[in-house]
């Protein structure tokens, strides 16, 4: 049986989870299942076999309501380190491991 780790999830705080989710749908025009929440998605993870995930929260960091211009800069240059650091891991572990 294989082991599957998701590497792409969305999860809201409590607070907002169901606008955010109720925009995402509307913006993207389609419908996602479930509140948005981290709690569900834990829950339904471990419901199906997930053994992992990989989680980034954004909204923190793009949210405050004093940011300057160099708020921003930092947040891009944080998520291509992020980027940049993640892809080579991933270029490591796939070189030396089989995922089939």
């Amino acid at each position: 049986m294989y082991k599957i780790f998701d590497i792409h999830t969305h999860t809201y705080p409590e607070a907002i989870a169901e606008k955010a989710v109720t925009s995402l749908n509307a913006f993207y025009e389609f419908v996602s299942e479930g509140k948005g929440t981290y709690a569900e998605l834990a829950e339904n993870s471990r419901a199906n076999g997930v053994v992992g995930m990989l989680l980034f929260t954004m909204i923190p960091m793009i949210t405050p309501l004093d940011s300057t211009y160099i708020n921003v800069v930092l947040c891009v240059v944080g998520a291509l380190i992020a980027s940049i650091g993640l892809g080579a891991v991933s270029t490591v572990v796939l070189k030396k491991t089989s995922l089939v």
